[in-house]
């Protein structure tokens, strides 16, 4: 989570309902045998087919590091994927971490990807605050890879999104393609982040992020 020498806040600035912190509701991802040859191009659709059938959360693998947080798949009951960070407790700068990651079968690469999203980042303080982001295609959090944020500290953004309504229009993110030149990986990323040592606030109920 912290870049060489730059923490998240640092990069940004220097600033310092459980539904929610970053869930993906319907993707839609275009694979191709790499190299590109358009004909050979097929669909993988995660959590929700088009025309609005569960689906299985297909490419998809999430992963936590520590115990208040959560990686949550409830697509097969018409969910979503969820990547959550408990704001029961406060969550330590760069150690707090909940993820999702779609990862392209063996020769093959990402042409496209839709993906529908809502997300909330609800606490900050100096140096600590919740971020959620969709990067691509490294698991970075720089302006290079970042197709996707809601960081509190910066943005003021305590949350983008509709997550009443799953296939909102303003839950669409479609991945531009300057990012997608040998991608195959998606990541999506809900934290805390800012300087070592610190720590995102507690927010008394719900998901922090």
């Amino acid at each position: 989570m912290e870049m060489p020498g730059l923490s998240i806040v640092e990069a940004l600035g220097g600033r310092g309902n459980r539904w929610m912190a970053a869930s993906l509701l319907l993707v839609g991802v275009c694979l191709a045998p790499a190299p590109l040859p358009s004909a050979d191009v097929y669909h993988v659709y995660s959590c929700r087919t088009p025309a609005g059938a569960v689906a299985p959360a297909s490419g998809w693998s999430g992963s936590i590091n520590g115990p208040w947080m959560s990686d949550s798949d409830s697509c097969a009951s018409g969910g979503s994927l969820t990547a959550a960070l408990d704001g029961g407790v406060e969550q330590p700068a760069n150690a707090s971490d909940a993820a999702w990651t779609f990862s392209a079968p063996a020769d093959t690469q990402i042409a496209g990807a839709r993906l529908w999203v809502a997300g909330e980042a609800r606490t900050s303080r100096p140096y600590g605050t919740t971020v959620y982001w969709i990067a691509v295609p490294n698991d970075s959090y720089d302006a290079a890879d970042i197709v996707e944020k809601c960081e509190n500290a910066e943005e003021g953004c305590p949350g983008r999104g509709d997550s009443q309504s799953p296939m909102a229009k303003e839950n669409l993110v479609e991945v531009p393609s300057a990012n997608l030149s040998g991608a195959t990986h998606i990541y999506m990323n809900a934290a805390c982040g800012g300087g070592t040592g610190t720590n995102c606030p507690a927010t008394g109920n719900g998901d922090s992020v």
